[in-house]
């Protein structure tokens, strides 16, 4: 598969609506608001997906929102794949939340399992592979509530200062993983922030 019939597919993962916008669990969807921004471009409304074509260093790339909820992101995502000429997983590249990794750190996997993550087990199961590039980024582990409860509630304000530099920091560790590819990325990003 060459250069010219593939494009890079970034995968946003979170739940659509707007009390879910600001909770822990939409930082793939946040990151990729972020990033469409940094570009001027504005995502597009699909019946399953949301979706916007971005230009970075002659490589054209998709940023892509499922709109089917967390545990169903693999449908909104296949309905995507299926108005894609060609993909390859090499440059596919999934951002989500998680709640095994303290807050604000960011780690980069080739593949594995899904961790708990009901988004990501949703697309290893329509994908048909655990060897899916993702992006993960650490919103701690909850104290005093449950797992469900605190990933669908809001930063508190502590978070809410650092998000940006969070988000930053994600959105740089995406355009490396683009321009030099996922060895790079988890070189340079699979660390604590500073």
């Amino acid at each position: 598969m060459n250069e010219k019939e593939s494009s890079y597919i970034i995968c946003g993962l979170g739940n659509p609506g707007r009390e879910y916008q600001f909770t822990r669990h939409n930082l793939g969807f946040l990151v990729l608001d972020s990033l469409v921004k940094d570009f001027n471009e504005k995502f597009k409304n699909y019946q399953f997906y949301e979706s916007a074509k971005i230009s970075f260093e002659n490589k054209e790339v998709y940023l892509v929102k499922p709109l089917t909820y967390m545990n169903y992101s693999g449908v909104g995502l296949k309905e995507f794949l299926k108005n894609t000429s060609a993909y390859d997983l090499n440059k596919f590249l999934c951002v989500l939340d998680d709640i095994n990794l303290p807050f604000g750190r960011i780690k980069i996997k080739e593949k594995g399992s899904d961790g708990g993550h009901r988004g990501l087990a949703s697309i290893i199961y329509y994908l048909e592979t655990n060897e899916i590039p993702r992006l993960r980024i650490g919103i701690g582990k909850p104290i005093g509530m449950s797992a469900t409860d605190y990933v669908l509630s809001e930063f508190n304000n502590e978070e809410k200062e650092k998000l940006p530099e969070i988000i930053q920091l994600a959105k740089k560790a995406i355009l490396v993983f683009i321009s030099e590819g996922i060895k790079s990325a988890m070189n340079k990003f699979n660390r604590k922030i500073n």
